[in-house]
């Protein structure tokens, strides 16, 4: 049978019981009734040796499962900034493509307004050109149109003048230019 643990010290002991040892000299006494150390810094009492076992099992078996628990929190909140770091990423990505799409796109509307640009300015220089050719020879024909008017209606005068002046003569209406 196991004994129990001894209560602990409080007052050194009386003087005047044989059986326990003095108690060890030291420069700071303590006068009797005044506990030598406090509560605080006194260990647990335990109820003997299987007691004592106990406790300390018990407490690493409590020392383990917060260590375990403390590990998985740990674990998760890596998880957690690891997820929130992605997201981050994918953030800074999403805005550097976005700013990337507007600028490709603005680009791409200039490139149409300069394309279009410039086929309307060739169009415009090709149309005047043909424009210009176009009423060039519009106005030759015109022109041509009214001097062949006027010659017609000349030799036409002149043909009816010549035969006028002399009707035997078959010759008037087949050469008017006489």
């Amino acid at each position: 049978m196991a004994l129990p643990d001894p209560p602990p010290v409080t007052a050194p002991p009386d003087p005047g019981t044989p059986d326990l040892l003095p108690p060890p000299q030291s420069s700071l006494t303590a006068p009797a009734g005044v506990p030598i150390l406090d509560t605080e810094h006194q260990l647990p009492v335990h109820k003997g040796k299987v007691g004592r076992v106990t406790g300390h099992v018990k407490g690493a078996a409590n020392s383990i499962a917060d260590w375990f628990e403390l590990r998985i929190a740990l674990l998760k909140r890596e998880v957690q900034d690891e997820i929130a770091a992605k997201k981050l990423k994918a953030e800074e990505l999403g805005k550097a493509y976005g700013i990337t799409a507007v600028l490709g796109i603005v680009a791409l509307l200039a490139a149409f307004f300069m394309g279009g640009f410039a086929f309307v300015a060739f169009f415009s220089i090709w149309l005047s050109l043909s424009l210009a050719l176009f009423i060039g020879w519009l106005v030759y024909c015109v022109i041509f149109a009214i001097a062949t008017l006027i010659a017609y209606k000349r030799a036409d005068k002149k043909a009816k003048r010549l035969a006028a002046a002399d009707p035997d003569d078959a010759r008037a209406s087949d050469t008017p230019n006489d």
